[in-house]
């Protein structure tokens, strides 16, 4: 097993592509993403982590149309950039687990045991998976020149 870690350099830009500044310097190629909020204390928090196969450009526009379209949950960004989770509008996309999942994920909630978030923004309920025991760990080393709230140094997915 090779445990050299996957090193991450998270450069930002940290704000929403093609809505502040006009800018949208996402690329045409797939990766993984953090959404942030600037932290009013310095540095920003953390509100969701997300992979894509497909170009950055193309999947950000997805979660674009989502939010314009009501889908996902809409925050009172003041409230945010003090690490305060006030929804504004609660998103169409939740829908009631089917008891199977909901069985199995009483079954495996130990698996998911996480220290608390930095804050009390992201979103809580989500059905995580860990890796299955026939999986090989992934390790990471996260590095950032700027501060991330809540994102460890090193992690073992």
């Amino acid at each position: 097993m090779d445990d050299t870690p996957i090193e991450i350099n998270w450069t930002g830009p940290f704000r929403w592509p093609g809505i502040e500044n006009g800018s949208n310097s996402l690329s045409n190629f797939p990766g993984i993403y953090l959404w942030t909020v600037e932290y009013l204390h310095g540095g920003y928090l953390i509100y969701a982590a997300g992979i894509t196969r497909r170009p950055m450009k193309k999947r950000f526009r997805e979660h674009t149309h989502a939010y314009l379209n009501g889908i996902y949950t809409l925050f009172d960004m003041e409230a945010m950039k003090q690490g305060i989770r006030t929804e504004i509008w609660h998103g169409f996309w939740t829908k009631k687990r089917a008891e199977e999942k909901q069985r199995e994920h009483e079954r495996r909630k130990t698996e998911y045991d996480q220290p608390p978030p930095f804050s009390g923004i992201p979103d809580r309920g989500m059905m995580l998976a860990s890796r299955w025991q026939s999986e090989m760990p992934i390790f990471i080393r996260n590095n950032s020149s700027t501060v991330l709230h809540g994102l460890p140094e090193r992690m073992v997915i």
